[in-house]
C-alpha cells in the first residue's frame, strides 16, 4: 500500500475523509497535526508537522516515505487576520507543495472552494467561470491554487484541485453550529430566498474525489465537486429537525 499524507484531518471535512480512508483500507494513512496525538488507530497514524515550518513537513516526508498527498488544512475562521490567511493557506501550501516535490511524491490532490469564483453570474457554476474572489480566504485560496498550479506544470505532477462548497458533517464548527444555535433560541435564520439553491458536500463525498482523481492519474487541473443541491429552507429545516431530536 501507498503511504498518503493527509493534512487538516482534525477538521470538519478531514474527519470524514479519514472515516472514509479507514473503511477503503488501501493506503499507509498519515495525518499531519502540529499537536502530538496518540490516536493511531489501524492503518491511520499521526504524525507531527506544522504547514508554516518547512523543516518539520521535511522530517514527517522522510519518516514516513510520503508517496501521495491530499492538503485539505487552511485558515477558514473569518475572524483570522489577512495575515494568518495568507501564512497558511497560501505559504504553507507552497511549503507543503516543495517539500513533497523535492521527496519525489508526483501526486497531489489539493481542496480549494467555490469562494474563488466570488459573486456568480450562474448556476450551476462551472469551472471555466470568471475568479473574482471576495475576501481574505478565499483570495488566498486562489493564491494557493495559482502556486500549486504552476508547480504542477513544472514538475508534472498528477492530481487535482477540487473546488468544495459548503461542507456539512459531524464536525463542522462553523454553519450547522451556528444555525444551530439559532434554531435553539427559536430563530430562523433567512439568507436572501428561501428556495435559493445551495450546493453542499458531505466529507465522504470529498474522499471519493481525491480518490479519483488519484486514481485517474491525469493532467492537473481544477474541478468543482459536490453532493447535490437543496433550497435554503429545506437545509434550515433538516437541521431543525436534528437540533429537535438531540434537544428531547
Amino acid at each position: 500500500m501507498k503511504n498518503l499524507l493527509v493534512t487538516g484531518g482534525t477538521g470538519c471535512a478531514g474527519y470524514g475523509v479519514l472515516k472514509y480512508l479507514e473503511y477503503l483500507n488501501c493506503y499507509n494513512v498519515y495525518v499531519l497535526t502540529r499537536k502530538n496525538n496518540n490516536q493511531d488507530n489501524g492503518i491511520i497514524k499521526y504524525v507531527h508537522g506544522d504547514l508554516t515550518n518547512k523543516k518539520s513537513l521535511e522530517e514527517a516526508f522522510d519518516d514516513y516515505n510520503i508517496e501521495v498527498v491530499w492538503h485539505l488544512a487552511g485558515a477558514v475562521d473569518p475572524y483570522m487576520r489577512k495575515e494568518q490567511f495568507y501564512k497558511v493557506n497560501v505559504e504553507g501550501t507552497r511549503n507543503l507543495m516543495e517539500v513533497a516535490i523535492d521527496k519525489g511524491v508526483k501526486t497531489f490532490n489539493f481542496t480549494s472552494s467555490v469562494a474563488v469564483y466570488g459573486i456568480k453570474l450562474r448556476t450551476p457554476v462551472t469551472e471555466d467561470h470568471k475568479l473574482a474572489p471576495v475576501g481574505h480566504y478565499a483570495k488566498s485560496k486562489l493564491q494557493a491554487e495559482k502556486i500549486i498550479l504552476e508547480l504542477a506544470e513544472e514538475f508534472q505532477i498528477k492530481g487535482g484541485i477540487t473546488r468544495l462548497p459548503l461542507i456539512l458533517g459531524k464536525r463542522d464548527r462553523h454553519f450547522y453550529r451556528r444555525v444551530g444555535k439559532l434554531l435553539k433560541w427559536h430563530l430562523l435564520p433567512i439568507m436572501g430566498d428561501r428556495k435559493h439553491k445551495i450546493s453542499i458536500i458531505h466529507p465522504y463525498d470529498i474522499a471519493q474525489g481525491l480518490e479519483i482523481l488519484t486514481k485517474k492519474g491525469k493532467k492537473f487541473t481544477p474541478y468543482n465537486v459536490k453532493s447535490y443541491d437543496i433550497s435554503f429552507k429545506k437545509l434550515i429545516e433538516k437541521i431543525e429537525l436534528e437540533v429537535k431530536s438531540k434537544t428531547k
